[in-house]
């Protein structure tokens, strides 16, 4: 079986695996859940929880599609993703904040040229 084919159905699995267990858990308490069930707080489990899912239903599958050519792609898909896990209330909104601007201070030339507004 090929990498890719493996890596697409990886998090339909992982997926199928989460729902069996919990079926009863609902999606806004689910950090909470997980935060009880690992013996962290609320705060560990969301975080936990956000990211895990983000790395492994996101960005691995894309890193492993696309042979890690695509940055813009994993950014773009990373925030997005960001967004909704903070808009579900597991992923806290100063930690997005500071992690889109430490991609704007990092990349800022970068996208100053994508714009055209950056002109020596």
């Amino acid at each position: 079986m090929k990498l890719k084919t493996v890596a697409f159905f990886i998090p339909f699995f992982l997926s199928f695996l989460i729902v069996s267990v919990r079926a009863a858990v609902d999606i806004l308490e689910t950090d909470a859940a997980l935060g009880v069930a690992l013996g962290v707080g609320e705060f560990i489990g969301g975080l936990i929880l956000s990211l895990g899912i983000l790395v492994l239903f996101v960005e691995l599958p894309i890193i492993i599609l696309t042979k890690g050519k695509q940055y813009s792609l994993y950014v773009l898909l990373g925030i997005s993703g960001l967004a909704v896990f903070t808009a579900l209330g597991w992923f806290p909104i100063w930690v997005m904040i500071i992690i889109v601007l430490g991609i704007a201070f990092g990349a800022g030339k970068q996208i100053a040229e994508f714009l055209g507004g950056l002109r020596r």
